[in-house]
């Protein structure tokens, strides 16, 4: 009976990633990894974009998360449709989370000042496998003798409104509830699901010189059967091409930022996270760094005014692209 009870409480643990509040992949650097976590976003870079992104939380911690991520996407049609790619790997543990994502854009002007209305649409599947055979037991267990896998598809939609200066968006970027359940004599009471999330991200950008800009950002994450989570973010762009930030998560994190810009195509960021909680005792804290290329120059999408041929209207066209590559 008592090992019976150690191995309820062992799968348990095991468990946590599919049962745990959280459970899609977090990011602190979310603001240049939008598209993640809401397919509005497809193709409203008026670009062709690759993002990989990688990141490495409680370091030291043996079985800590690590997420890898690679987003691709393009504008299609004048820029008024856009595709998107997501692909997302997870370990935690002896469990292993792989996600394919298709998405889907549309846009359309809502305003002469630049202002744009999105809509995204995705479609997912994702592969859940914990390693149970990996797990050393003192005495052999039936319940560890094989391997666990399931396969979980389901759709998201987005929605994102956005300036050259400013965003908001909505997400749920999966809308099915999938059950998660392994049967067996000491598992078969141990039945999640997976988890509706609730993503409300903005954004803002100030013009404090020539030089100068300083970007805000503020992601509000929501699960079903949890509390709210707020992250807040601040960074200040040095002459649109390097960018210090910080950053506060109410889950009692502050993040640390930086970002640098290799001519006009390519970025290259670096997150740290430092926790608050005793659990930074036992780690080094959380890395996250991010590669993000441009295969094509952004186009504007902004409609011209009647003095757009002159070099002032060029200037003022080019600073709100950059403007909006500062924001996401």
């Amino acid at each position: 009976m008592k090992k019976k009870i150690i191995t309820s409480l062992l799968v348990t643990i095991l468990f946590c990633s599919g049962l745990r509040a959280q459970q899609d992949p977090m990011y602190s650097q979310y603001m240049s990894n939008s598209l993640a976590i809401n397919p509005a976003f497809t193709g409203c870079r008026y670009s062709i974009n690759a993002t990989v992104m990688r990141r490495m939380q409680w370091l030291g911690v043996s079985g800590a998360p690590t997420t890898t991520t690679l987003v691709l996407d393009a504008p299609i049609k004048s820029k008024q449709f856009g595709v998107g790619l997501v692909l997302v790997n997870e370990q935690i543990g002896i469990t292993s989370t792989t996600g394919v994502t298709l998405n889907y854009g549309y846009s359309i002007k809502v305003s002469e000042k630049n202002g744009t209305l999105s809509f995204g649409l995705n479609g997912s599947i994702v592969n859940l496998q914990m390693n149970l055979a990996d797990v050393k037991t003192s005495i052999p267990d039936p319940e560890f003798g094989a391997n666990f896998s399931t396969w979980q598809p389901n759709v998201g939609v987005g929605v994102l409104y956005n300036t050259s200066k400013f965003y908001v968006g909505f997400s749920i970027p999966h809308i099915i509830n999938n059950k998660l359940n392994k049967g067996g004599s000491t598992l078969e009471a141990l039945t999640g699901k997976q988890l509706r999330h609730l993503y409300l991200l903005s954004g803002y950008a100030f013009n404090l010189s020539d030089k100068l800009d300083l970007t805000t950002s503020t992601l509000i994450k929501y699960v079903t059967g949890s509390s709210i989570e707020l992250d807040l973010n601040a960074n200040m762009w040095f002459y649109s091409k390097v960018s210090i930030g910080f950053g506060y998560r109410t889950s009692s994190e502050i993040i640390g930022q930086a970002q640098f810009r290799i001519g006009e195509l390519v970025g290259i960021g670096y997150s740290y996270d430092y926790q608050l909680k005793s659990i930074q005792r036992y780690t080094s804290g959380t890395h996250e760094i991010m590669l993000r290329v441009q295969f094509s120059k952004p186009k504007n999408n902004f409609r011209k005014n009647q003095s757009s041929s002159t070099k002032n209207s060029n200037h003022v066209r080019s600073k709100k692209l950059s403007y909006l590559n500062n924001l996401f």
